[in-house]
């Protein structure tokens, strides 16, 4: 679709949001922006909670309804539907900078994908403070952005057929890949980063988060066949079969069990130490290490939980 005199679609997915919509719209409403030049569009997947009850208080919001068969069918649902010559996708969770739309006009024509990663907020425990630590970049030029600040314009969008809908997670950094291939650069600009306010706050809360967002680490032969081999995939994968080898060598070989062990402490350690010279402190160091471990942990256990290895030839 698209209207020349419409500049953006605001494309918010929603599923039993009730939690966070209210202040993610709110947020809406403070744009330093033209109101007639761009719609708000909420894509609902059948919420039973107070979801839709709040969207509807809200009189300048269209909401549509999905199958929610995924987050990306969501997503190119309310993007067949909508008008904007530029998309933006937020997250429910998300309370929005108010100056994104002004500087995504302007960095839109530039680069083909532009946003933030997230930010905690000031009320949250270490736990989200340290995570959205280890998940902020740099300003500038990125592999990818997170799709609860994405915007980018519908040609690209259409150009790379939107997203996977094959993929349950992950499709966000597949979208931008594909972008990328394309020949379209990503650019990251912190200033505009959303405060997610839904970020995990607790250690059980985080491992369920982390399990639930590596239902795709295990992708189907064909989607590797077409796209190539991710290398964070490949590092879950790997350490995944560290853990079997490790729990093998416990029961079997128990005096050669610690140094396998050892390597399993040794890749969060890794990480966490890249994130502190990338800070160029050290200060969180030990909660960084603590959730890189049990961040590695929850992926793996989801391609039990998800019982993964049974896509690959699905």
């Amino acid at each position: 679709m698209g209207n020349s005199g419409l500049n953006f679609s605001i494309i918010i997915p929603t599923y039993n949001s009730g939690r966070y919509i209210y202040d993610c719209l709110m947020s809406l409403e403070s744009f330093e922006y033209d109101k007639d030049r761009y719609e708000i569009i909420v894509v609902d997947g059948g919420s039973s909670d107070k979801t839709l009850e709040i969207v509807n208080s809200f009189t300048a919001v269209k909401v549509i309804h999905s199958e929610n068969i995924s987050i990306s069918n969501s997503r190119n649902l309310a993007v067949s539907k909508s008008l904007g010559r530029y998309l933006v996708f937020i997250d429910s969770d998300c309370v929005v900078d108010k100056h994104l739309l002004i500087k995504a006009e302007k960095s839109l024509k530039s680069f083909a994908c532009y946003g933030s990663f997230y930010k905690a907020a000031d009320h949250h425990s270490w736990i989200a403070k340290a995570w959205s630590v280890v998940e902020r970049k740099s300003d500038g030029v990125v592999q990818w952005l997170p799709g609860g600040t994405l915007s980018t314009s519908r040609k690209i969008f259409d150009e790379v057929h939107g997203f996977d809908e094959s993929l349950q997670t992950e499709e966000d950094e597949d979208f931008c890949r594909r972008v990328r291939l394309n020949g379209g650069v990503i650019y990251n600009d912190s200033s505009v980063a959303s405060v997610h306010i839904g970020q995990a706050n607790s250690i059980r809360t985080f491992w369920d988060k982390e399990s639930w967002r590596g239902k795709s680490i295990i992708k189907p032969i064909r989607f590797y066949r077409a796209n190539g081999f991710s290398i964070f995939d490949l590092m879950i994968s790997g350490y995944f079969l560290l853990i079997i080898v490790t729990i093998f060598m416990i029961i079997f070989y128990p005096k050669a069990s610690p140094v396998a062990i050892l390597l399993l402490m040794l890749l969060p350690l890794v990480l966490s130490l890249r994130v502190t010279m990338r800070r160029k402190s050290c200060n969180m160091l030990g909660y960084i290490y603590i959730l890189y471990a049990m961040f590695l942990l929850a992926r793996c256990w989801s391609i039990i939980k998800f019982n993964q290895l049974k896509t690959i030839v699905s």
